[in-house]
């Protein structure tokens, strides 16, 4: 299986945005994170996780922040094309729960860890599942 095959929709956010704009957003649309776009490219991804890292260091002084004071400035990426069991290496190496879907230079799609999990039996050794 492909990472096409499970990959979904993407929200995306300009890294100058503040990051009250970012919260709202995904709480929205109930999602995880927003890959973050400048000038035209990925540029980093913003979580749930870098919110909460946010609010305890900085507190009331957050509000003052953008998104991309706070992103995750190295972004591992994937193609569509790449095996299921691809995206599950990566994101085991690099310790990542996310991986944006790049074709051509242009951001397409999502894949979390949670769509890898859902797909398991696609993938040789976790056929176990």
């Amino acid at each position: 299986m492909h990472v096409e095959d499970v990959m979904h929709d993407v929200e995306i956010i300009d890294e100058n945005a503040d990051i009250k704009a970012a919260a709202d957003l995904m709480a929205k649309k109930q999602i995880g994170s927003l890959v973050v776009v400048g000038r035209g490219r990925v540029v980093g991804i913003v979580t749930e996780r870098d919110f909460l890292e946010c609010f305890a260091r900085f507190g009331k002084g957050s509000k003052k922040l953008k998104v991309k004071d706070i992103m995750s400035k190295n972004v591992i990426t994937i193609t569509p094309d790449a095996l299921l069991e691809d995206a599950a290496a990566l994101m085991a190496k690099h310790k990542v729960k996310r991986l944006p879907v790049v074709k051509d230079g242009l951001l397409v799609g999502i894949i979390t860890a949670s769509d890898v999990i859902a797909n398991a039996k696609s993938i040789g050794e976790l056929s176990l599942f």
